[in-house]
Order: C-alpha cells, then sequence, then structure tokens
C-alpha cells in the first residue's frame, strides 16, 4: 500500500482544510461521523512520516476535553477512549499537527499545492524571512517530496523527492561587497541573495513567478542606493544620471523582461572594479526606467551598460597601462633592493676579513723586520689583542646580520603594502597577474635567505679559524720551548753519568 498523507487522511471522513508552513502542516477535519480506528491500521498508515517529523492527533468530540495522540510517545489507550467516546456524539473535530524537523537544510513537503497557496499568501518580506530561516543556517534548502512529484530547482534551493546535494554560493563575497554601495535594511539578517531564487529547472506553475519575483526585488536591493523592504512595499533611492525615488508595490511589480536587473546584478558582483561597474549601472539604469511606480526598465540596459563599460575602459586604459608600467618599475626596485641588502652584509664580511687579515700581516712583517725568532710570534700579549680584534669583529657581525633581518623584514612588509595601496586602484587578480603571484617576491626572499647564511657561515667559519691559530702558535710556542728545555736536562744528565 502506498504511505501517503493522502492514504493517513483516508481514515477521517468530513470537511478537510489543510495548510502547509515551511516547518509545520496543520490539517482540520470537521464531521458528523467518524470511521472506527484501529491502533494496527493507523500505526501503519504513519509509515509516511518523515523520522525527522513528529505528529500530533487532536480528537475534539462535542464539549468533552479533548482525546491526544502523539506519534513520538505510541499509546494503547487512545484508542480505547476514542472508540468508547464516539458511541454517541453530534459534531467531532480532528486536529492533525506535523511538526517538520530539519537536518542539514532538508524539510519534508507533503502537500505541495498547498505549500505553493500559503506562500503565495505570504507578504514578500516573509516569504524572504522564511527562506532566510532555514538557509543562514545550512547555506540551503531541501523540499524532500514524500511521492514523486515534479522536480525543480535553483542553486540552493531544490524541489525533490530523491535528496541532491545543492549548491554553495559564494554569499559573503557578494554582501561583503555590496556593503560598501548599498544601504538594504535586511543586510545585515539576511543571507540570501539573488542567485538563491535563479531557477535552473522551472517548475511550471506558480512557483515560477514567486521565485522571478524575488530574484528580481533582491537583484534590485543589490544595486539601488537605499532599499527598505517592509511587508509588500520597497521604498528605494537609486541616484544615477537622474536622481530616482519611490515606494513600490512589490504585489503589482511585474516580470523583469530579460531578467536585465538580475543580468545587471551578476555582471556588477562579478569580477572587476565593483564601485566603478555599480556606478556605472546606476547611471544606465537611470536612464531606462519608464515608471518609477514600478521601476520597471525599457529597451535594453544591460546592453547599453556593456557598450559603456567598453567606452570606459577605452579612455581609461592609458591610466591603467601607467599604473602597471608604475608596479613594474617598484618591482623592479625590489630586485635592486634585495641585491642592496645582501651585498652591504657581504661588504661588511669582506672588510672585517680584510681588516683582520691585514693585521696578522702586519704581526708577521714586523717580526721578519726586527729579524725576531719566528718561533715566537705569538706571545701572550699578541694572542690576547688578537683575540681582542677577533671577538669585536665577531660582534660586528652579529650586527650586521641583525641589520641584515630587520632590512628584510622591511623588505616584506613594504611589498604587502605596496599591493595594498593599489588595490583601490586595480582589480586583484590583476594586482596578481602583474606580480607573478608573489613569484619574483618569493624568489628574492629566498636568494636573500642563501646568502645570508652563506656569508654567515664563512665569516664565522673565518673567525674561528683566526682564533684557534693565534691560539695555536701561542701554545706551540710555550710546547717547543718546554720540549727543549726537557731536552737540555736530558743532555746534562747524560753528561752526568758518562763522567
Amino acid at each position: 500500500m502506498e504511505k501517503s498523507l493522502t492514504t493517513f487522511l483516508s481514515h477521517f471522513a468530513g470537511e478537510l482544510s489543510i495548510i502547509e508552513r515551511f516547518k509545520e502542516v496543520e490539517i482540520k477535519i470537521k464531521s458528523t461521523s467518524h470511521k472506527s480506528l484501529t491502533e494496527q491500521v493507523f500505526t501503519d498508515s504513519l509509515g509516511f512520516l518523515n523520522s525527522r517529523d513528529k505528529l500530533q492527533l487532536s480528537v475534539k468530540i462535542d464539549a468533552l476535553e479533548s482525546i491526544d495522540f502523539y506519534s513520538q510517545v505510541p499509546n494503547s489507550d487512545f484508542f480505547t477512549e476514542l472508540a468508547s467516546s464516539t458511541v454517541a456524539f453530534s459534531s467531532i473535530t480532528y486536529i492533525i499537527s506535523i511538526f517538520k524537523g530539519s537536518s542539514l537544510g532538508i524539510l519534508s513537503l507533503y502537500n505541495k499545492d498547498e505549500f505553493l497557496k500559503y506562500l503565495k499568501g505570504l507578504p514578500i518580506e516573509s516569504q524572504l524571512h522564511q527562506f532566510n530561516d532555514i538557509i543562514k543556517n545550512s547555506a540551503l534548502l531541501i523540499f524532500e517530496y514524500q511521492i514523486p512529484d515534479l522536480e525543480f530547482h535553483t542553486s540552493s534551493i531544490r524541489f525533490d523527492n530523491s535528496v541532491k546535494n545543492a549548491e554553495m554560493l559564494d554569499r559573503n563575497s557578494v554582501i561583503d561587497k555590496s556593503k560598501g554601495g548599498c544601504n538594504y535594511n535586511h543586510l545585515s539578517d539576511f543571507i540570501l541573495i539573488p542567485e538563491d531564487f535563479d531557477l535552473l529547472a522551472k517548475a511550471g506553475n506558480d512557483f515560477d513567478a514567486i521565485f522571478s519575483n524575488l530574484k528580481s526585488i533582491l537583484s534590485r536591493v543589490f544595486l539601488y542606493d537605499i532599499s527598505n523592504l517592509t511587508q509588500n512595499k520597497l521604498v528605494y533611492k537609486l541616484n544615477g544620471y537622474k536622481s530616482l525615488q519611490g515606494d513600490l508595490d512589490l504585489t503589482n511589480l511585474g516580470l523583469d523582461t530579460d531578467d536585465q536587473h538580475f543580468r545587471i546584478y551578476s555582471w556588477v558582483y562579478n569580477s572587476g572594479n565593483y564601485n566603478d561597474k555599480l556606478g556605472l549601472a546606476r547611471n544606465i539604469i537611470s536612464l531606462h526606467i519608464e515608471d518609477i511606480s514600478t521601476m520597471n526598465v525599457a529597451g535594453d540596459p544591460f546592453q547599453a551598460i556593456q557598450s559603456s563599460y567598453k567606452v570606459y575602459e577605452k579612455q581609461n586604459i592609458k591610466q591603467y597601462v601607467e599604473i602597471r608600467n608604475k608596479v613594474t618599475d617598484q618591482l623592479l626596485s625590489f630586485h635592486d633592493r634585495a641585491n642592496k641588502i645582501i651585498e652591504t652584509f657581504a661588504s661588511g664580511f669582506q672588510k672585517s676579513a680584510l681588516a683582520l687579515l691585514t693585521f696578522y700581516i702586519t704581526v708577521f712583517a714586523l717580526k721578519f723586520l726586527n729579524k725576531d725568532d719566528l718561533s715566537n710570534i705569538f706571545t701572550w700579549d699578541a694572542s690576547i689583542l688578537s683575540s681582542v680584534f677577533v671577538i669585536f669583529t665577531g660582534a660586528y657581525f652579529f650586527a650586521a646580520r641583525w641589520e641584515v633581518r630587520v632590512q628584510q623584514k622591511r623588505f616584506h612588509d613594504n611589498y604587502f603594502n605596496l599591493k595594498k595601496r593599489y588595490e583601490d586602484l586595480l582589480d586583484t587578480q590583476d594586482i596578481e597577474r602583474i606580480l607573478n603571484k608573489d613569484r619574483e617576491f618569493e624568489d628574492d626572499i629566498a636568494f636573500m635567505e642563501e646568502k645570508r647564511k652563506i656569508y654567515s657561515r664563512l665569516w664565522v667559519g673565518f673567525l674561528i679559524l683566526l682564533l684557534c691559530v693565534t691560539w695555536f702558535l701561542f701554545f706551540w710556542n710555550k710546547l717547543a720551548v718546554f720540549l727543549k728545555l726537557v731536552l737540555v736536562l736530558l743532555l746534562r744528565f747524560q753528561f752526568y753519568i758518562v763522567h
């Protein structure tokens, strides 16, 4: 047996009224007769109920207190009490309430026609509010049919008998952009955007008109300067070549010819300079408005905007090229700066190395010119003095390396500050293309790091080598004197024994 709401309702006779809302189905049946209900048949007929949902049945007989049944808490006493109470009565009312549970944006849909009737009866603001309440928690909304029916959908809202994944829209990008150019009273509490109601597969009934209307309204609020939506009225202000303002009766808005507002909205919020596009769109729309009471457009403003934008781009191409060349020149200056940072560090190493070598050569030269004993080059005083020079050179090395690190950080910060400054003049993607997605900057950073490490190793190795040589020669001299003394003593001892 087919399990559906219709099959379940066949157990009741009388005048039937159904209201299906987003989160609840309310059914009322008034009758003067009663069909006997057995627990087994009644329980089996509840198979239509989705596991997410709950059902409550309240039976009101004449003036008696209602008898209640809850699907989540089966009660056999309900059927016994109902049977005894319906032996004799004049009127009986059945009130069936189905409370829908939502899971990952999925809601049950028991009667599509009644849901459509309910939706049509809501003010525009309430329609948006109801959709927003579900979508804001899951970014999508799927109405799951209980029996197979016509399927239709947008990118984020689906009417399916088999649950399918909806597309996650980039809402934050649209809403963040609009906050800089539009003043819409629901911008802070609604996450709905026009794409939510752009039907990709149509229903072929009044759903199409409702979704088209909501798409057109949202497209307008994301384009106009000021929009205040209350019930079925939109108070607006549009500043373009002409300044327009007024109240729109949304119940008589009419269809947006060729989706002009939606097409313009999609173009404005796509890639490119948002502020320039929005300003141009407002100018052209204001010239194509036929009647400020409906804000319907005449002709093809979308095409006019495309043509105007091409002219705008040509007029600004010279400025664009100049800015692009300027960015390129500054990028080249960053290469020079990276080289200079390392050259300064390398120059410090070369100068300190030359100074130390000069000192050591001078020590050897003085010994040679004075015809001193070259085996006693580094005395205690000379060794201490040499060590002091080496230590001071080491301190200079650490200061120079710290300076390199500071310059590298400034190099990094200045580069990204440069990118940020040009975001007001160039599109972010264009900046990334000009800067080759930071590849050259990253190469410069890697170059500085590699050279810094190489020169640091050379510098430290050079200082350690000089320090070791200095003290090796000092102790070697002391060792040579000691060995000479021992040899003299041995020779004298041998001479003493022989004689």
